[in-house]
């Protein structure tokens, strides 16, 4: 729809964004902050931890007090936070962001107003998501006068809600307790890793010094010993004990230490997570306070709406996306197309009403007269059913008649979308005609155009009856009154000077006529092309003679006839014979001359046949619409489906005959003389142009004046190429083709490799120049005909391929006269026989395949006659089925055989007994 889409909270965050870096604060903002918040200053820490790790482990310093740079942080964090204030826009952005509190009238001034009077929002439109979101939003539009022209409300249950919010927000804790495990994982391995590190140095610390106090002890005792050279040996070993003692005091010391300086550390106490049960009970509480609350703003907000007449649409969002949006779509677009029409009123009336505003001369008819102006606007072409009621609507001076109440609904919704068209053509009267068999419902048909279009029903018996009645006096009805008197069937040069009478009525000049059953004779289709009655289609309604004679006998059946009527099988049969050797002059001549005639199978249903049959004389009466306002306006106009006859064709044949134009102007030569129909045939100023395709029809129509005199690029060449047949090219051209009967297209496409010397068929042969030329298939030949000028001059290498001479088959040996005579139809033949595997009753294997061989090549040869064919194919039909006695019975009569009682069974006995002395002969079946 072209229309902008705006956020109310996006618009309040757009305020704030300089003070909160670009993050989005609000109900479901706030606690991920915070959570994110405290993740980064545990990422922070175990930064710290690991930096610390690294620094202790490479300088064997001692690592720095914890916390100290953390603390640092924080306070610099709080200096900057403190040093920046909020102004009151951005303190009542953040109000109604995060707690939902009102925004001041002043706040809403600054940029409200400018959705509804500024560009482009003024001229394309938009949708206002989430704005008004409660009572003094409300109040402040309707002060300023910003009213939408619509309310879209989306209405849900709060577990519906819940069920489409609840799992995003989970996903998200989810991820965040997931990244503060990891966090607090490496924190406390790196806790663990220092400390174990620093145990190791100062053991290695203790130990160096205990190794330097044993070192002195020892350096003693040496001098001790040279000053008391005279001790004994026990001293000796009471020293070596002393040394060991305080060895051992030396280590249990280092251990003390250790013990004493690392005192083991409590396990912090872990702050109590909380579980992912707990976390979705406390969002779904949440969220169900806060859709209760804006549930309550909400009602407040559509009574307000509803007090000052502003429509409001509910929406059932519960249901798919797809479908709400088709909702919302049909709700708005009636008030987005109707933009241009909102000031204006439309006032439906009767058609008393109307009547006696035109009769008084309050209102007047409006340029549309009688017609539908929604129907002209749709394209409607045919005249309006004056005898249906119509749906009148009164607007400024006017009245204008519409064809339904839904018809009249969007006129009054809309009316300058509808009158904003050109002023509709005068309507040309519909004629068509509607043949068939007795019983095959022309009638009702018929009936169905006159009740819904208001053309005029004509069959013999009703316009010889009218005319009676109406008419009794004349010298016509007065001869046909002397015939029917006497009983005799009424001749066909009184029912068609009937016809004619009947036909000089307005009704059938101004509205159309539909033919019920007429033309069904020759001599009446010679009359109506006399009185240059052709119709616009010619239906032709086709069923099977069963499907004829079981609607007979339903009608004789029904409860309605009270009059008997002379139907029985016998008459409706004749009737329906006679009919089929009357119609086929009848059906060749709109098929062939007027090209007009459709069939329909009259076996489907009639609502089927009526909206099929009635699109195709639509499609019809739109041509000729289009034709006449396309010729009145000087340009080219299609000739298609408009009974245009080749004499006529001929007689206004263009200068370029049957050649395109088109085709003509880029140099290529096209005949569409072949061409059944004039489907690609137009009309231009006064000539009749034919085309190559619907593409080249298209570019003509476009700009005609390109393609024929004095503009045309090119002129149809006098010297044109002409197919003609082998026979008729021996006769002109003994001598031969041209270059000894080779393709020259071949040879030309072939960049004129020896390989592409291929020999020409004799029956695809082209005179052009009085020369003959041959060709390999009838792509070539068409290719040829197209460029004669590019392949008629070619020269032929001295080296040429041998000459193929035709061989006698009788000169061939047994095998290979057997291979050319016979081999592809007896190879079929064997087939059918080794696939069929046939077994006739009461005859040998042997006897029954060759009986049924002999049948299928007297069935399929081509050199037989199309009724020799057909009668031996029946042959082999009826052999066929007599074949299949013999699997059918032995099926049937298994070894606990009972007597059957089907009438199937039996009869299929009873023939199988019948065939033991009747053996399949040449004048077997007749």
């Amino acid at each position: 729809m072209g229309l902008f889409h705006i956020q109310y909270r996006d618009k309040l965050q757009e305020l704030i964004c300089k003070r909160t870096n670009g993050r989005k604060i609000g109900l479901e903002n706030e606690e991920e902050h915070k959570e994110n918040q405290q993740l980064v200053e545990l990422a922070a820490a175990v930064k710290n931890e690991e930096d610390a790790l690294e620094a202790f482990l490479l300088s064997g310093g001692v690592a720095p007090a914890e916390g100290e740079e953390e603390k640092k942080e924080a306070e610099g964090k709080e200096e900057e936070e403190n040093e920046e204030t909020w102004n009151d826009d951005e303190e009542q952005a953040r109000s109604f962001l995060v707690d939902g509190e009102a925004v001041s009238d002043d706040l809403l001034d600054k940029f409200a107003p400018l959705w509804w009077n500024q560009e482009p929002f003024r001229s394309k439109g938009f949708i206002l998501e989430g704005f008004p979101s409660n009572e003094e939003e409300v109040s402040f539009m309707v002060e300023r006068g910003l009213i939408p022209d619509a309310v879209i409300v989306m209405q849900l249950e709060n577990d519906d809600a819940s069920t489409r919010i609840i799992p995003g927000w989970m996903e998200r804790w989810r991820q965040r307790r997931a990244k503060k495990n990891d966090l607090r994982k490496r924190r406390k391995n790196a806790q663990t890793k220092k400390k174990d590190a620093m145990k190791k140095k100062r053991r290695a610390e203790l130990e160096k010094e205990a190794a330097e106090k044993k070192e002195q002890r020892k350096a003693e005792r040496l001098a001790a010993k040279a000053d008391a050279e005279e001790d004994e040996d026990g001293d000796e070993e009471e020293g070596e004990e002393e040394e060991e003692e305080e060895e051992e005091e030396e280590g249990e010391d280092i251990d003390a230490i250790m013990a004493e300086e690392f005192e083991e550390e409590e396990e912090e106490e872990e702050e109590e997570e909380e579980t992912e049960e707990e976390a979705e009970e406390r969002y779904r509480g949440e969220f169900a306070e806060h859709f209760d609350n804006e549930t309550t703003k909400i009602g407040a907000i559509q009574e307000v709406f509803q007090e000052h007449q502003v429509p409001l649409f509910e929406i059932d969002a519960v249901r798919k996306a797809n479908i709400v949006r088709y909702m919302i779509r049909k709700k708005v677009m009636p008030l987005y197309e109707s933009r241009q029409s909102a000031f204006e009123r439309v006032y439906p009336i009767s058609e008393s009403v109307a009547f006696r505003l035109l009769h008084s001369g309050y209102n007047q008819f409006s340029r549309f007269g009688r017609r539908c102006p929604v129907k002209c606007a749709e394209g409607e072409c045919v005249s309006p059913n004056i005898f249906k009621r119509s749906f009148p609507a009164a607007y400024r001076n006017y009245v204008y008649f519409l064809s339904s109440a839904e018809a009249r609904n969007n006129f009054i919704r809309n009316p300058l979308k509808y009158l904003n068209q050109q002023t509709p053509k005068p309507m040309n009267p519909i004629r068509l005609s509607i043949i068939g068999p007795p019983k095959s419902g022309k009638t009702t048909l018929a009936k169905r155009f006159e009740d819904e279009l208001g053309i005029v029903r004509i069959s013999i018996g009703e316009a010889v009856r009218t005319l009676l009645r109406e008419q009794p006096k004349t010298r016509l009805m007065r001869s046909i009154h002397e015939v029917l008197v006497t009983g005799d069937t009424l001749p066909d040069k009184l029912s068609l000077s009937a016809l004619e009478v009947f036909l000089m009525d307005v009704r059938c000049q101004v509205l159309g006529f539909v033919l019920d059953g007429y033309p069904a004779s020759k001599d009446q289709l010679e009359y109506l092309t006399n009185k240059n009655l052709i119709p616009i289609k010619v239906f032709e309604l086709q069923a099977p003679a069963n499907e004829l004679l079981e609607r007979g006998m339903r009608d004789r059946m029904s409860q309605s006839r009270v009059l008997p009527i002379h139907d029985s099988s016998h008459i409706l049969m004749a009737r329906v014979n006679s009919w089929v050797a009357a119609i086929a002059p009848v059906r060749e001549c709109y098929r062939v001359q007027h090209m007009n005639w459709a069939p329909f199978d009259a076996t489907k249903s009639k609502w089927w046949l009526w909206e099929n049959i009635v699109e195709v004389a639509r499609d019809g009466l739109r041509r000729i619409q289009q034709y006449l306002e396309r010729i009145a306006d000087g340009n080219a106009a299609s000739v298609a489906d408009l009974c245009v006859t080749k004499p006529e064709l001929h007689s206004r044949l263009s200068p370029f005959g049957h050649y395109c134009p088109v085709s003509l102007s880029h140099g290529e030569l096209v005949d569409c003389a072949s061409q059944p129909d004039l489907k690609f045939a137009a009309e231009f100023r006064g000539r009749y142009y034919r085309m190559a395709g619907q593409k080249e029809l298209d570019e003509f129509l476009c700009h005609p004046e390109r393609y024929v005199p004095p503009d045309a690029p090119n002129q149809l060449p006098a010297l044109l190429p002409k197919r003609i047949s082998g026979s008729e090219a021996k006769t002109k051209h003994p001598n031969g083709s041209e270059i000894q009967g080779y393709c020259s297209v071949t040879y030309i496409d072939g960049k004129k490799r020896y390989e592409y010397i291929v020999s020409g068929d004799p029956d695809l042969a082209v005179e052009y120049d009085n020369r003959l030329f041959i060709f390999a298939s009838e792509e070539k030949l068409d290719k040829f005909m197209r460029f004669p000028e590019r392949y008629c001059n070619v020269q032929l290498p001295h080296k040429l391929p041998p000459k193929k001479d035709p061989l006698d088959i009788s000169q061939l040996p047994l095998l290979g006269f057997l291979e050319q005579s016979v081999a592809t139809a007896l190879t079929k033949a064997f087939t059918a026989v080794g696939c069929f595997k046939p077994k006739y009753p009461f005859l040998t294997p042997t006897r029954s395949s060759l009986t049924y061989l002999a049948y299928y090549l007297k069935a399929y040869n081509p050199k037989c006659s199309e009724f020799v064919r057909k009668k031996y194919r029946q042959k082999l039909s009826r052999f066929e089925e007599q074949c299949s006695l013999i699997r059918f019975l032995g099926d049937s009569m298994t070894v606990n055989f009972k007597e059957k009682t089907s009438p199937e069974f039996n009869v299929k006995m009873d023939n199988f007994l019948a065939l033991k002395e009747n053996v399949p002969t040449m004048n077997w079946l007749s």
